[in-house]
């Protein structure tokens, strides 16, 4: 059996202290911002913890102090994440790291001047938990040797080609969700039916025996060994994480189920732990990607040029494009509820479409995507708002816009959308194709109002009798428009009997003499009342 060797260990200074200059560069600057460079020199972070902004600090130097509830301090000259922040200075923290909006961020940079204390600003579409694993692993975490943790040059293929060496079974490396993120092809490995099938289908199975063995393992500090059962081969498994966060797990199969030796539990050990620096590094840029085309979408929203780059960061060249927008019901929504949503929903778009940018515009969120079949955005929309109601409470409404064939033509595609938003039709979810007749009504409405001398005197003589005397002949004559001549369905739409709409209706033919027999008079009486009520 071969020896294990750590495939591409780094060759970084044992013991070398991490600054705040460090866990800027290690994240990237996508991801993180030092807001007050200027005065904080380059302190040594020891360490991490959430801060209470309720309770005091304790007073532990070197500190990196995550101040989640920030937004409810206020960002302010002289309020309460100042004061915050002095107590920060008072613990001898190294920084204070948090999330604000983009306009708060000059203001955040005044109070890290005055208070003296680092502020590092964090992208808002991280999660904190994967903020805090991707920093705790820059600190602390060292390899079999001593020396710091790096990512190397080396993949998750290189760690199972070499664990499979080490134990002469098939080695495979899954994430969460159990998808199989890098499987071994060592000659001669032991492989099983199970572990083949898992490779072919790139899914570990989900059978209730199975599901037992993997909560084991992410419970469990260190290596596991399971015997087989006659459909599988004995395995040896360990979780992959990066400080309290689970990334995933390592399977190796083993010809026998006898106790680890010290040199297996090494071996697994330091592959867990390379393991998890490649999965995070993977996530570092994976979000940078993400930041990038969130960038990328904003400049289309704010009709800005985009750069060759920017194009390539939107990941869609190929026609078609489609826009999808989520409109808060709510506008008294706080701040770190709308990241919440954009979290639920992007989780959603990726889940079913891969990368997508998800921005937000005041209490709106836009998303543009390619879609895979005709009513595959609607669906999508449909339990995007379903998961954040159910999740956070919040109601929604959904449009969905027409196709639409190059970027060049991403300004008319954003103005349907908000145009379908707008009008405020029935159902959760509206389609630009639900949507066209209003649309186009409300188009010509608009066309209508902007030029005096194309409205109708008779028309216009009963709308200003209704303004007057606190009529309804023209909400009448509109009803029966849109019933198409149906007394009874005007009446229920109006919620008025019958006769009361035929009244109304005789009175304004013959108080006004409305023409609502020929049919082009008819339509353009119809529009002018659609225009105006």
């Amino acid at each position: 059996m071969a020896s294990w060797i750590p495939p591409n260990v780094p060759d970084d200074d044992a013991g070398a202290p991490v600054t705040i200059s460090d866990l800027v560069t290690a994240l990237g600057s996508s991801n993180v911002q030092l807001l007050n460079p200027q005065t904080t020199g380059h302190p040594v972070v020891t360490g991490t913890e959430f801060a209470d902004s309720s309770a005091a600090l304790s007073i532990d130097p070197g500190m990196l102090y995550y101040v989640v509830s920030a937004e409810s301090l206020g960002f302010s000259v002289g309020g309460g994440l100042e004061s915050m922040l002095r107590r920060a200075a008072a613990a001898n923290a190294s920084a204070v790291g948090l999330k604000a909006p983009l306009d708060a961020l000059p203001t955040l940079a005044e109070l890290g001047e005055r208070t003296g204390v680092p502020i590092l600003h964090f992208a808002q579409n991280i999660p904190w938990r994967y903020l805090d694993a991707m920093i705790s692993r820059s600190l602390g975490e060292r390899d079999w040797q001593g020396r710091p943790l790096g990512t190397g040059s080396g993949s998750l293929h290189d760690l199972v080609n070499a664990l499979a060496s080490h134990f002469g079974g098939a080695a495979a490396i899954e994430d969460l969700g159990r998808a199989v993120l890098a499987y071994s092809t060592h000659p001669g490995q032991l492989i099983d039916p199970l572990r083949t099938a898992g490779i072919l289908g790139r899914h570990a199975s989900q059978s209730p025996h199975n599901n037992a063995r993997y909560r084991d393992v992410l419970r469990t500090e260190g290596a596991l060994v399971f015997p087989g059962d006659g459909q599988q081969l004995p395995r040896a498994a360990i979780a992959v994480r990066s400080g309290t966060i689970n990334l995933g797990s390592i399977w190796v199969i083993r010809s026998d189920h006898s106790p680890l030796t010290d040199a297996q539990h090494e071996a697994l050990d330091t592959a867990a732990a390379s393991a998890a620096g490649l999965m995070m590094e993977s996530m570092r840029r994976a979000t940078e990607s993400s930041r990038a085309r969130l960038e990328a979408v904003r400049k289309l929203l704010a009709s800005e040029e985009l750069s060759a780059s920017d194009l390539d960061e939107l990941q869609v060249r190929s026609a078609p494009l489609q826009l999808v927008a989520f409109q808060m019901l709510s506008t008294e929504v706080p701040p770190l509820i709308m990241d919440q949503i954009r979290a639920l929903l992007g989780r959603a778009f990726q889940a079913m479409l891969g990368p997508t940018a998800l921005v937000t515009v005041g209490h709106r969120f836009y998303a543009l995507s390619q879609p895979r079949d005709a009513q595959g955005l609607e669906r999508l929309a449909q339990l995007g708002l379903e998961q954040v109601s159910s999740a956070i409470g919040q109601q929604m409404r959904a449009a969905v816009g027409s196709e639409f064939p190059a970027i060049a033509d991403f300004a008319a595609a954003r103005t349907q959308i908000d145009e379908i938003l707008d009008a405020q039709l029935p159902g959760d979810v509206v389609t630009a194709q639900a949507a066209q007749p209003t649309l186009l009504l409300r188009a010509v409405a608009r066309t209508v109002n902007a030029t005096s001398w194309i409205r109708g005197d008779q028309v216009q003589a009963l709308l200003d009798h209704d303004a007057a005397h606190d009529t309804d002949y023209g909400p009448n004559v509109l009803a029966w428009l849109r019933a198409h001549g149906n007394y009874a369905q005007a009446a229920r739409d109006l919620d008025v009997h019958e006769n009361t709409v035929r009244y109304r209706l005789r009175r304004a033919r013959s108080q006004f003499h409305l023409d609502l027999d020929d049919p082009a008079r008819r339509l353009a009486a119809w529009v002018q009342l659609e225009a105006s009520l």
